[in-house]
């Protein structure tokens, strides 16, 4: 079981770097979209879950500058873009068409032709594509993983934790028994207040330490988020979310008061089921 913990954890760092990876490698690429399609990524999400069907990828290897769209013309490229966009799985992708066009009509271009611009735009294209399937294939091995340890149906039961959010979140805590408590596990991740006195005074308006894993505070965090899209209204952490927000509590407080609740009712199941085994 502890090889377990480490080989998870392990992935997890993995997982990290090769996300890093994909992020340089989307400033790369939005960066030569500056010069050959600007503006381009508001219209088209740069966004790379699935690369062989992703609009954007897709669009930008076949098009490559606003100055060949140009050339080809409203009629053409309307047709070229709704084949195109049959093989996306966006449901909005034949809205975009006639907007493009106009922004690539409107737009000025620094390198829109110069061949060697567009062989490196391509090779981001492609870097960006792979640095996705990197990341997914270690993710894929994470689930596989988790799902042998037995507090992971339980994580993956709450709501807001995915396929995804699931693997890591577990990877940070490991074994769920090394906490005595779930104010331990919450000082572990730095989301606790430490006590704060001088004498007689006795501070009551503190901040969360963040001196624990920031990397576990940061995929609650995404829980939260997740929550505040879905809406459970049967989530006690949902409606502790919402409760903290009705009181005017700043975003960032009232995210974090329900990441704590968050590991607190973790704690608690995954112990409880631990202890029916």
């Amino acid at each position: 079981m502890d090889q377990k913990y480490e080989d998870l954890r392990f992935l997890a760092r993995q997982y990290d770097q090769r996300m890093g990876t994909l992020t340089t490698n989307k400033v790369f690429l939005i960066n030569l979209l500056d010069e050959t399609m600007p503006g381009i990524t508001k219209l088209l999400s740069l966004t790379t879950r699935d690369p062989e069907t992703s609009l954007a990828m897709l669009f930008i290897k076949r098009f490559k500058s606003y100055d060949r769209i140009k050339k080809m013309g409203r009629t053409r490229f309307l047709d070229s873009y709704n084949k195109l966009a049959r093989k996306s799985r966006n449901r909005r992708a034949y809205g975009y068409g006639l907007a493009i066009y106009e922004l690539a009509v409107n737009s000025i271009t620094t390198r829109g032709e110069n061949e060697f611009t567009l062989v490196a735009q391509d090779q981001c294209v492609d870097l960006v594509s792979e640095s996705q399937k990197a990341a997914d294939a270690i993710i894929l091995k994470m689930q596989t993983l988790a799902e042998t340890l037995p507090e992971y149906a339980v994580l993956r039961s709450m709501a807001g934790v995915g396929d995804q959010l699931g693997p890591l979140i577990l990877a940070e805590i490991g074994d769920i028994r090394r906490f005595h408590s779930g104010n331990a596990l919450n000082a572990y991740a730095g989301n606790d207040a430490p006590p704060y006195q001088s004498g007689t005074f006795e501070s009551h308006n503190r901040h969360i330490s963040k001196r624990g894993n920031a990397a576990l505070r940061k995929y609650c965090f995404e829980v939260m988020q997740a929550l505040k899209l879905t809406r459970p209204q049967d989530d006690p952490v949902y409606l502790f979310l919402i409760k903290k927000e009705q009181e005017g509590k700043p975003y960032n407080v009232a995210k974090m008061a329900g990441v704590n609740k968050f590991l607190r009712i973790y704690y608690a199941r995954a112990m409880e089921a631990l202890r029916l085994q």
